[in-house]
């Protein structure tokens, strides 16, 4: 018997390890105001300074509310609640094709990246920290349920490095 709990114990350590070898990202959904209060504690950002908006299409999608801010001209923050979970799942596919055919550009990127996509449980991500066409990009785009989420920097610039960590971290994501 004892053997059998060491042997179980033993499986489930190797298992854990070989998941978090594979990159196995999880993450949860986060909800508008948790997003805003993590723009407002980590990149400095009021809701005030942002778009914010209910009811809009974007791109032919139905979007129940979204905010977009930025710092400076290279740092975006993006949160999309859409009507329905359909439409977060096509906006992100789009999205993620675009991501996608960038990073696959392999004489113009040079860097790591990872990703994952799941239409049937709606969720997906792409997580990079790269040069790509001779510009940085960092953070990443997440898809969970009805809500599409972009935290990117193409700055080279650690404050703004930062801030993109900050910001991931806060809503529970995960980070480059």
């Amino acid at each position: 018997m004892k053997n059998l709990v060491k042997g179980i114990v033993s499986a489930a350590l190797v298992g854990s390890m070989l998941m978090s070898v594979a990159g196995c990202v999880r993450f949860s959904v986060i909800d508008y105001d948790d997003f805003v209060d993590a723009l407002e504690e980590e990149a400095g950002l009021d809701e005030d300074d942002c778009r914010t908006g209910k009811d809009k299409k974007k791109y032919g999608y139905e979007m129940k509310r979204y905010i977009e801010g930025g710092k400076g001209t290279h740092t975006v923050f993006d949160f999309y609640e859409f009507e329905d979970e359909d439409d977060a799942v096509a906006y992100f596919e789009d999205e993620y094709d675009d991501y996608l055919d960038a990073l696959e550009d392999d004489d113009n990127f040079d860097g790591s990246h990872k990703e994952n996509f799941d239409e049937d449980s709606a969720t997906g991500y792409i997580i990079v920290d790269a040069e790509y066409d001779s510009k940085s990009i960092y953070g990443g785009i997440f898809l969970k349920e009805n809500t599409f989420i972009q935290v990117i920097t193409t700055s080279t610039k650690d404050k703004d490095k930062d801030r993109v960590d900050s910001v991931l971290s806060a809503i529970g994501y995960p980070k480059p």
